[in-house]
């Protein structure tokens, strides 16, 4: 920098003369602040940032004026600062504090980060460490587990490895490590969750009272006092039984009985005032699939409308207890089906029995035929109703017609021919002391009939199956005629 003339400066020292002359003239040196670093006395013509002296010490050019140089103004004065925060320093942004000064000069200035293996200083920038193996205790907290890199209160692999027992906190893995969360009102009920009995049903609060409930069905009898009156109310149930239920084990219920909510039968589990009644149009107790239905403690009094004369049943219309037919009051889930073996609707004493809607489509292992072998709904309680040979269709209580043979295989000659099983045998012919002279006397005109009727030509009955003379009388014309037959069989039933 060229001045208006030359200055020298001529300093005396001591007891001899020494002079220093200084001479700063312009193009002596192409340095910003006046070479090597060395500070300039005047900043005209200077370019920003170079050094200079001030009377209160060391400053930097800017504007051409010597002034202090302060962190954030872009420029180090290079004694008070390493480094400014708006001056590109060639290193990472964060290496430069707000002081202006660097983060870390050696690994020294780094602190240590639990968790982690021991911070290093790169660059002027303190770097943390390796994170140790996953559940290392975390120090001197061993309460604590290290989690990649961080110190946590625990680690997880599902939530319920969070649980801590706590209803009023929602417990949830994230990441593998537990967090926790407040529960303010879990059931919106007005009540906060550490004072609710309950914090996810809304019914049951924190002010929560307890009626006997004698049948256990949820619903107290009414004007039945609750449990305070003789105790405190208690969010759990009281483990002692009502006292009003006496020698019966009874409950507890939240509910209040009131008029419309009160038990109309604290007895009975089923009767409540939330039963459930279904139409039974034939009034068997049993109900088809999509019946009516309504709420009550009671069966209505009325009729449903789909049945004018039928009623009301609380049997469940599900698989095993519907009705097949609502207008057969025979056909029920308990209707009663007897094993017929020989397929002619009647079935023995010792018939296997099954409880079905509908015919059962097989006999299975009920009858040793299953080709001939049925099923029946006529229960075999007399000799009019029981099949006293199972095996033939031919012998059961409606057979009406007379033979001369034998059932097959009978063994019990004196009811071998007992086709009707009534545990007798009955004879088709019983007329004794039958004549050719009896048989052809006058006959009667006018009743067009003999006087003398077919008949055995012995004093006794032959047995049945047995064969004797019988004479047959028949009118023919206005005579009777005799007909003799040598060997006549006698027929039964």
């Amino acid at each position: 920098m060229r001045l208006p003339g030359s200055l020298s400066i001529v300093l005396a020292i001591g007891l001899g003369a020494q002079s220093i002359a200084c001479s700063l003239e312009s193009g002596t040196d192409d340095s910003p602040d006046g070479g090597l670093g060395v500070p300039v006395n005047s900043c005209r013509n200077i370019e920003d940032g170079a050094a200079c002296e001030r009377t209160a010490g060391s400053g930097v050019c800017l504007s051409e004026e010597c002034v202090s140089s302060t962190c954030g103004d872009s420029f180090v004065d290079g004694t008070r600062e390493q480094c400014d925060l708006g001056k590109d320093n060639g290193k990472r942004d964060s290496s430069c504090t707000e002081h202006c000064i660097y983060a870390c000069n050696d690994d020294s200035d780094c602190a240590n980060v639990t968790c982690r293996t021991a911070s290093t200083c790169e660059d002027n920038l303190c770097v943390k460490g390796r994170a140790v193996p996953n559940k290392t205790t975390c120090g001197d907290l061993e309460d604590k587990l290290c989690h990649k890199g961080d110190c946590v209160s625990s680690v997880c692999e599902t939530a319920a490895d969070c649980d801590d027992a706590n209803l009023c906190t929602t417990d949830s893995c994230v990441d593998e490590v537990c967090t926790f969360s407040t529960v303010v009102d879990g059931d919106e009920d007005s009540v906060e969750c550490i004072a609710d009995c309950d914090d996810t049903n809304r019914d049951v609060r924190g002010d929560q009272a307890w009626y006997p409930d004698c049948d256990k069905d949820g619903y107290g009898a009414a004007g039945a006092p609750p449990a305070n009156t003789d105790a405190t109310t208690l969010c759990s149930m009281p483990t002692h039984s009502p006292l009003t239920c006496g020698l019966v084990e009874g409950g507890w219920t939240t509910a209040p009985p009131t008029s419309s909510e009160a038990d109309c039968d604290d007895t009975e589990a089923t009767a409540n005032p939330r039963s459930t009644w279904f139409a039974d149009c034939d009034k068997d107790g049993y109900a088809v699939l999509g019946a009516a239905r309504v709420l009550g403690c009671k069966a209505p009094k009325h009729a449903p409308t789909t049945c004018s004369a039928g009623g009301w049943t609380r049997l469940v219309p599900t698989t095993l207890d519907v009705d097949c037919d609502d207008t057969d009051a025979t056909k029920s889930p308990t209707t009663e089906w007897y094993a017929d073996c020989d397929g002619d609707e009647f079935a023995s004493v010792a018939a296997k029995t099954v409880a079905l809607c509908t015919k059962p489509e097989t006999a299975g292992d009920a009858c040793q035929d299953a080709a001939t072998a049925s099923w029946t709904r006529r229960a075999p309680a007399d000799t009019e109703t029981a099949d006293c040979d199972d095996a033939r269709a031919t012998v059961n209580p409606s057979v009406v017609e007379w033979t001369n043979l034998r059932i097959d295989g009978q063994t019990n000659l004196n009811v071998d021919f007992d086709f009707n099983c009534d545990g007798a045998e009955e004879n088709a012919f019983v007329q004794l002391s039958g004549s050719e002279s009896a048989c052809e006397s006058e006959a009667d005109p006018a009743l067009a009939t003999c006087a003398a009727r077919s008949g055995w030509t012995l004093a006794t009955l032959p047995t049945c199956g047995s064969d004797a003379g019988f004479v047959s009388c028949a009118l023919d014309g206005v005579a009777c005629v005799a007909t003799l037959e040598p060997a006549h069989v006698q027929s039964c039933r």
